[in-house]
């Protein structure tokens, strides 16, 4: 009777929850072929490389650690903090209502490398790393259900981000 939960429960944590950090990873390259952005394509484009090469700062430190001292042997799934899932849904919400203060010209490098770095730091760290991995689930699974608030409000958002991602 438990196997077909057991199934969707090892299904969410081992496709889902990777498939949404590498989506965000995807979709924040592709970015850069966003027309509002066309002229920030340089900005972009250092953004996503600064945010790989934040990632590979921190994981030499991460993993210089580990070799002296050992890796962590935790459990894929250490539990859910709702709570948190739910303020992260808020905070990705009122991010996409305000889209143009946080995604303007001026801003969208930065943001960029923060949105690459934190995700591709979130994807390691969650497969291999394992320390964070209670905050990491509630925060990626917070950001889906903020974002697919944001398109349910709005549909038309999501008829604009589909179309741009068909490019």
């Amino acid at each position: 009777m438990n196997k077909p939960l057991d199934l969707i429960f090892d299904f969410i944590n081992w496709v889902v929850v990777p498939l949404i950090l590498f989506i965000i990873i995807f979709l924040t390259k592709k970015t850069a072929k966003d027309p509002d952005y066309i002229k920030d394509v340089k900005a972009i484009n250092a953004g996503f490389w600064g945010g790989i090469v934040l990632i590979a700062i921190v994981l030499v430190y991460k993993v210089g650690g580990y070799i002296q001292n050992g890796f962590p042997h935790n459990p894929l799934f250490q539990g859910i903090d709702l709570a948190l899932t739910f303020a992260i849904s808020v905070v990705v919400f009122i991010l996409f209502v305000s889209k143009k203060a946080v995604a303007s010209h001026r801003t969208i490098g930065l943001t960029v490398l923060l949105i690459t770095s934190v995700a591709a730091y979130a994807l390691v760290s969650y497969l291999f790393i394992r320390e964070t991995n209670e905050l990491i689930i509630s925060a990626t699974l917070g950001t889906a259900f903020g974002t697919m608030l944001h398109f349910a409000s709005s549909p038309k958002s999501l008829r604009d981000f589909l179309e741009r991602t068909k490019s």
